[in-house]
């Protein structure tokens, strides 16, 4: 058990809401918009889709993020169709070449059939370079928003790679109207809130008191 009297009070459900949307600011305005919007339709009990909608918000929050620093989940390959278009005419000669000695004449190791295989090569290496793994893109995003720049240990780098994959993918279901409870859906929506606070913007203990001052500027203007 924990006795440090020292140690700060867990933040309240309205101090994450305002110290996340100060650090969404900070990065891009159209990030605070979602996830300010999502936590509004959220708390709107008087609208029956407001679980699909709220996950609808937090899913766009996590996409205009990954896209914010460039490593979106999916990303389109540049160029994709002029490389294809330019393997075709390679592939029709190999054809013919392929049919005469299905790959075995000595040839085959120095001619048409061993530039095909190498322009393969080169294309499926671009291919790989702009289409990384799911979870790689995941792995990168992690590395690129945490400001402390923390050197973490590789199972609890995995451990966040994974919930940040979790995350997308159920906000996702959500969003199509997928089953969920008000219980599961607060659930993920303060894993999201710990996830990217502890990587936009690590909270020591002192920041509490800019917090305070925000909530000081809201009392006063309401």
């Amino acid at each position: 058990m924990n006795t440090d009297s020292s140690a700060p009070a867990p933040l309240t459900e309205r101090q994450r809401f305002l110290f996340l949307l100060e650090a969404l600011e900070q990065k891009d305005s159209g990030l605070a918009v979602r996830y300010r919007g999502a936590i509004l339709v959220l708390a709107d009990r008087q609208n029956p889709a407001r679980f699909a909608l709220a996950a609808h918000g937090l899913r766009e929050l996590c996409d205009e993020l990954t896209r914010f620093f460039d490593l979106p989940l999916t990303k389109e390959t540049p160029g994709l169709t002029e490389q294809v278009r330019g393997l075709v005419e390679a592939w029709e000669k190999v054809n013919l070449e392929a049919a005469a000695c299905q790959g075995a004449c000595p040839r085959c190791a120095g001619g048409k059939l061993r530039k095909f295989l190498d322009r393969l090569g080169g294309f499926f290496e671009r291919f790989v370079t702009f289409n990384p793994r799911r979870r790689d893109r995941a792995r990168q995003l992690v590395r690129t928003i945490d400001v402390s720049q923390r050197q973490r240990e590789e199972e609890q780098e995995d451990q966040m790679v994974n919930l940040w994959l979790d995350l997308n993918d159920y906000f996702v279901g959500r969003a199509h109207h997928g089953t969920t409870t008000e219980r599961e859906i607060l659930d993920r929506l303060f894993a999201l809130e710990d996830f990217l606070l502890n990587l936009l913007y690590p909270l020591p203990s002192e920041d509490l008191s800019v917090i305070d001052q925000i909530l000081e500027e809201e009392n006063a203007s309401a």
